[in-house]
């Protein structure tokens, strides 16, 4: 570890002087709105040269919140232009770079304005990078315009919905959601009825991050970071949608957002209404089956918020999301629960931004009640708990010259978890703490970004606990992490990038894993805690090659220390019951080789033809004691998922696709090989949508396997009834359709590329 940091110093001092022979320049400015001069977020500034013999490729950037942009140039001679619904206006033919780094004055940008005079009829780049990560814009996700944020994100290039509302990246690793740089902290059903809830309208931009720098807290699973506008045109705006789903059983969702905008002021509301029913059953030596019914849980939500722009250069939001849930559970035969869940989430953010400074001060907390009463063999038993979290960060990002960047940032953060049995047989109380800060030096121009950062994070938790009228001594604990991170991008070509990256991360314990004693989660299946769990770490190292923003080629390699897996514990007499334990084992480390292949098999006017192949391999190493036995496992795992997608005339878009494991372990479960495959079908009349999505359609993601722990091993599987129908529609009003704007999509509409997962494989600028 230490060697690679002293490399990546030497690089990053290596380049100071190549930089010098590039004679890169810094440009900076604000786009406004004409004529109130309200900032203008998720538009494209592209610096194309005027020179037609050099063959540079067009310099872009994507405007912040605040309308800010800034971006490197080699000097020369340029035109400014900026890129809105897919085409380009000029708004100034010609600037000079020639050394010094250039403040432009604000430019006036008029979204109305009728644009006879576009020099530039090619679409903007829809997928570009900032520093190591890609950007997409709404036109890289047009297949899904009149839909909903979860309708585009499927169209990224890797990301797929997995039947279990998990948002996953390339097959492997679950994606993490930010929405305008908050985490956006709810289960995978919740998170996806909430993305569900948002217009992909009001979409800026979408961020892929592979490797989260210090700012995201020691995480290394990747990140979809989302940012909103937070402008357009002024009035009242709707968006309604509802969804019918069958899975065996009936659910279904309705919603309705409202979007008003006023100056410089932007108010939005929504309210969402959603019933589901499901069915679950998990097999256990072949003979014990534990089902889960849910009949059925109703859920409503609603979400209000404001942005204010206080003046081009400091931003001020606010946000409150509110849930109510009920829930009836039958789980087996002899016990059901019925829940009532009761959730507050609240935020409050300011940005300001001057002579390039950025500081972004954001405040969150949140309240959340659970009250159960649970019937098991005609006992009633009642639980209830409560849980209050808050926090508070400040980043900043400081520029050094006009290549160098000095960001860093500090948060705090604490929880605390209450619950207890009207009875008096339980009684526990769980805190957290945390503070963080990091460091992050950056270097950019044409053809290198480069970034070294590390983060300082210190933990604390404690426990309090009496159960059944014993009281666990109380116990605490402190751990401090130092996490280094650094990557490295080098522009190959006009098509083509390499990029380097090392992360850190770490996993803590969950707190159902430390507190004191067993719960069942299900008839046949109870959790029991381990005090003595740690927490484990992990180094990923990743060099990929990207060819037009869209092929990709990766080689990862991942060390987890202590890695944290569950082992099984089998009671002695009574009933079945099968006990969960979490354990660490030594270690856990992979090598993975990854391609992304997308090709376009016809582009023509009336149909965009498009087929992508996912393909992976993973060489996996698993090593660990379990009550003083060795456990040693190395295996070899596969990942294939092929789609095609089809733009077809009358706003038509069809998707096909498979997607195929091979056995692979996770933990000490050794899975057996699965495979399913997916359609849908969608259409755009006019402010409509209308979509119809199959997944697993002939019921083959099944979960299968078997358990290799010490001392147990058993077959086991788990059927979630397949396959899944859904049926969605939805609505926008209110939304600026003028015939100027509606000409331009019709001229888009033979110039785009259908799908998300090829839109760097163009043919033509």
């Amino acid at each position: 570890m230490r060697r690679l940091l002293l490399t990546l110093v030497f690089l990053l001092l290596s380049l100071g002087s190549y930089a010098q022979r590039l004679a890169s320049v810094f440009v900076e400015g604000t786009l406004l709105m004409s004529p109130d001069r309200t900032p203008l977020a998720g538009l494209i500034v592209t610096l194309s040269p005027t020179d037609q013999s050099n063959p540079s490729s067009p310099y872009q950037a994507l405007t912040s919140d605040g309308g800010y942009f800034s971006l490197y140039a080699p000097e020369g001679n340029y035109r400014i232009e900026v890129s809105y619904q897919g085409l380009r206006r000029v708004v100034r033919s010609v600037l000079t770079l020639e050394g010094k780094p250039v403040k432009l004055e604000p430019i006036l940008f008029d979204l109305t304005k009728e644009l006879p005079g576009v020099e530039v009829k090619a679409p903007a780049l829809q997928v570009h990078y900032e520093g190591t990560n890609q950007v997409f814009t709404p036109s890289s996700l047009a297949p899904a315009k009149g839909g909903n944020l979860l309708d585009g994100l499927r169209f990224i290039p890797g990301v797929q919905l997995r039947g279990d509302d998990q948002l996953v990246l390339y097959g492997f690793s679950d994606l993490l959601v930010y929405v305008d740089g908050r985490h956006v902290r709810m289960g995978r059903e919740e998170l996806r009825t909430y993305l569900q809830s948002i217009p992909l309208d009001e979409l800026a931009s979408v961020k892929l991050i592979r490797e989260p720098n210090g700012r995201y807290g020691g995480l290394t699973s990747p990140i979809l970071d989302i940012r909103l506008r937070r402008s357009g045109a002024s009035g009242l705006q709707g968006y309604s949608y509802g969804e019918l789903v069958t899975r065996r059983s009936l659910s279904w969702l309705l919603g309705s957002r409202l979007t008003y905008t006023e100056g410089k002021t932007q108010t939005y509301l929504s309210y969402q209404l959603s019933e589901k029913r499901s069915e679950e059953t998990t097999t256990l030596f072949e003979k014990v089956k534990d089902s889960l019914l849910l009949r059925p849980r109703r859920t409503h939500r609603f979400t209000l918020g404001t942005n204010i722009q206080l003046s081009p250069a400091s931003a001020l939001g606010a946000s409150l999301i509110g849930t109510l849930a009920k829930e009836h559970l039958q789980n087996g035969w002899q016990s059901t629960s019925d829940t009532r869940t009761e959730s507050l989430y609240g935020t409050l953010w300011h940005d300001w931004r001057t002579e390039g400074l950025t500081l972004r001060l954001m405040l969150e907390g949140s309240y959340a009640s659970l009250s159960q009463e649970r019937l098991v063999r005609a006992e009633s038993v009642r639980y209830a708990d409560t849980k209050r979290s808050g926090q508070v960060g400040l980043d900043a990002s400081v520029p050094l010259g006009s290549l160098w960047t000095l960001d860093l940032g500090a948060l705090g953060y604490g929880l605390s978890y209450r619950g207890s049995s009207p009875r008096g047989d339980l009684h526990y109380e769980l805190s957290e703490s945390s503070l963080r800060g990091y460091l992050e030096l950056s270097y950019r121009t044409r053809p290198f970004f480069a970034r070294l950062g590390l983060a300082l994070q210190r933990d604390e938790q404690s426990r309090k606990q009496e159960q059944w009228k014993l009281k666990y001594p109380d116990a605490s604990r402190g751990e401090t992490h130092l996490l280094p991170y650094a990557s490295l991008r080098y522009h190959l070509g006009r098509y083509q990038d390499l990029t380097l990256g090392m992360s850190s991360s770490y996993q803590r314990p969950a707190f159902r894993d430390v507190v004191g004693g067993s719960h069942r989660t299900t008839e046949s299946i109870a959790r029991e805690a381990n005090l003595h769990l740690r927490t484990s770490y992990t180094y990923l190292l990743r060099l990929a090659y990207t060819y037009r923003e869209a092929a990709l080629l990766e080689l990862s390699y991942s060390d987890t220390q202590r890695p944290i897996v569950d082992r099984i514990m089998l009671p002695i007499g009574g009933p079945m019951v099968v006990g969960l334990q979490g354990v660490n084992l030594d270690y856990s480390r992979y090598l993975r080789l990854l391609l992304s292949l997308p090709l376009p098999l016809i582009q023509s006017k009336e149909l965009k033809w498009y087929a992508t192949t996912y393909l992976a391999g993973q060489r996996q190493w698993d090593r660990g004691y379990l009550d003083g036995v060795l456990y040693s496992k190395a295996f070899t795992a596969g990942y294939l998922r092929h789609t095609h997608d089809l733009d077809l005339p009358g706003n038509w878009h069809l998707q096909l696709g498979v997607t195929a494991y091979s056995s692979l372990y996770y933990g000490l479960f050794e899975m057996s090989p699965q495979w399913w495959t997916e359609a849908s079908v969608s259409r755009r009349l006019g402010s409509w949508r209308l979509s119809l999505s199959a997944y697993d359609l002939f019921n083959t993601n099944v979960a299968r396997g078997d358990y290799r722990g010490y001392p147990y091993a058993f077959s086991f599987s788990r059927e979630w009834y397949s396959p899944r129908i859904a049926l969605g529609i939805s609505y926008s009003w209110g939304r600026r359709a003028t015939k100027t704007r509606q000409g331009r999509e019709r001229r888009l509409t033979d110039e785009r590329l259908g799908s998300g997962a090829s839109e760097g494989l163009r043919t033509e600028r």
